[in-house]
């Protein structure tokens, strides 16, 4: 057991207690000594008494499944190579920059004619606002735009006069067709053609197979070879202003895409024939103004003349 020491000598420590001479000589340890005084019984303290006491085991249990220890998250660090082989990759298909999926594909061609449909739409308005008198060169630009975003054969537009039928313009039609055209119109309404059956019902017609419709004339759609047909009406606040009818060399039913453009076609048709009817009964009114204050004016300028064309002879 070591002992401290200090300036006056050794000193008593809490577990040792020397027995000291008067001449400052060496003592004895007597350990037992001062135990005894605690524990008069007891040769040593009981905490040293460790043969009695049964030895405590430290072992460690593995941790529970929902619980880990500290410091661990399961996860590699970083630059710490893991055991145990990677999962393979699952395999990704190849795509070719040649052949594009076929979503890519159809969104593709859906914007394409979107954009064709809106540059026929800005054309006809240019020419709408361009031409406010000329509602032929409008007719002109709707056949034209029609069978070219349709993919049809032909496109004609019929007007109304309330009670007979004008054939007006026509697109990729041959001379032959525009001479029964000339032959068969101006006409009334009936359910030998389209534009007919059009008037009638003021609503868009719908024609799968002209082949085999018994109520169609046959002399148009035989020679020129068009089966599928459909006409759309362009009305004014529901009365009828006239007829655009487009034809397909294949049988089936119109695509509802197609039918939606030419109804747009048709309003701008409309609109046209309104501005037109507007100029026009502008012009007549501005005519009229101008005869009147004339005549007013040449009675103002003489009515002596008048007051002696007056009295009695």
């Amino acid at each position: 057991m070591k002992t401290a020491m200090s300036a006056s000598g050794p000193k008593r420590t809490f577990l040792s207690h020397r027995r000291m001479s008067a001449f400052g000589g060496k003592a004895d340890i007597d350990v037992k000594g001062f135990y005894s005084r605690f524990w008069p019984k007891a040769d040593i303290p009981p905490w040293r008494k460790s043969k009695d006491l049964p030895r405590i085991k430290h072992r460690r249990e593995p941790p529970e499944a929902g619980m880990q220890r500290r410091g661990e998250s399961r996860q590699p660090v970083k630059g710490r190579r893991t055991l145990g082989r990677k999962a393979p990759k699952a395999p990704t298909k190849h795509v070719s920059a040649h052949r594009p999926p076929e979503r890519f594909n159809r969104l593709k061609r859906e914007r394409d004619e979107a954009l064709e449909q809106l540059a026929a739409t800005s054309e006809i308005l240019h020419v709408i606002r361009t031409s406010p008198t000329d509602v032929h060169t409008v007719f002109e630009t709707i056949v034209r735009n029609a069978v070219s975003l349709c993919g049809s054969l032909f496109a004609n537009v019929f007007r109304f006069d309330g009670e007979l039928l004008h054939w007006v313009a026509s697109h990729n039609v041959g001379p032959s067709f525009v001479d029964l055209l000339n032959a068969k119109y101006p006409m009334r309404p009936d359910r030998s053609q389209v534009a007919g059956r059009v008037l009638l019902t003021k609503s868009v017609v719908r024609l799968e197979d002209a082949l085999t419709d018994p109520d169609y004339d046959q002399r148009f759609s035989r020679p020129m070879g068009w089966r599928r047909m459909l006409g759309v009406p362009m009305l004014r606040e529901g009365d009828p202003l006239g007829v655009i009818v487009v034809g397909w060399a294949e049988a089936g039913p119109v695509p509802k895409a197609q039918e939606d453009l030419l109804e747009t076609f048709a309003d701008q048709a409309a609109i046209a024939i309104e501005n037109v009817r507007l100029f026009n009964e502008t012009k007549e009114a501005l005519e009229q103004q101008t005869a009147t204050s004339e005549v007013l004016k040449v009675i103002s300028a003489s009515p002596a003349n008048l007051s002696r064309s007056s009295m009695p002879c």
